[in-house]
């Protein structure tokens, strides 16, 4: 962006009351209307700027795949292009399997066939007591408590596992667990 661009879309901002009036350094610096005023400015700023890339990065994408690859920005060649995650999603048939009954949903098809091909077999189901263990530890990093224990291996209803997870979803500690992982991000 040029100076000129840069110091009309200040003067429109300012027009319009979204950026704040430069003040003299005898004013006081900090009101809240300069402040929401600010907040505003910045929103605008960075949805804008949000925007801006998409669309840069949309059409360098639309020039990539039309103009071939001699005139690609990304530097995408013929065969970048094949690559599976470039080609349409295609409905595919089921492999045959031997263990039908290990089967519950459509994905099991091809976890199975795979399985088979390399001479392995799965693992039998856990019992009840490492069920409720390992989902306690994998979405709240807390073992359960004894009550809790009871209360789901009592629990002869089929979809308990479920139920659990769903409760489990939707505790605070689910929460504290990703909110510890995002802060390790962020450090």
């Amino acid at each position: 962006m040029s100076a000129g661009l840069l110091s009309d879309l200040g003067t429109r901002l300012y027009r319009k009351g979204l950026f704040p009036r430069p003040k003299s350094p005898h004013q006081r610096t900090s009101t809240r209307r300069a402040a929401g005023r600010s907040r505003s400015y910045f929103l605008c700023l960075a949805v804008g700027l949000r925007w801006a890339l998409f669309l840069i990065l949309t059409s360098a994408a639309e020039t990539a795949f039309s103009n071939g690859p001699t005139n690609s920005p990304l530097g995408l060649t013929k065969e970048s292009r094949d690559y599976w995650s470039f080609q349409p999603v295609k409905r595919v048939s089921p492999h045959e399997v031997k263990n039908k009954s290990w089967i519950r949903t459509p994905i099991d098809h091809f976890i199975l066939a795979k399985l088979e091909d390399r001479g392995f077999a799965p693992a039998p189901p856990a019992p009840k007591l490492d069920l409720v263990r390992r989902v306690y530890f994998d979405l709240t990093g807390l073992p359960p408590t004894p009550e809790e224990i009871r209360e789901f291996l009592a629990s002869e209803s089929p979809d308990a596992y479920e139920r659990l997870v769903d409760r489990l979803l939707n505790s605070p500690h689910y929460g504290e667990r990703w909110g510890q992982h995002w802060l390790d991000v962020v450090r």
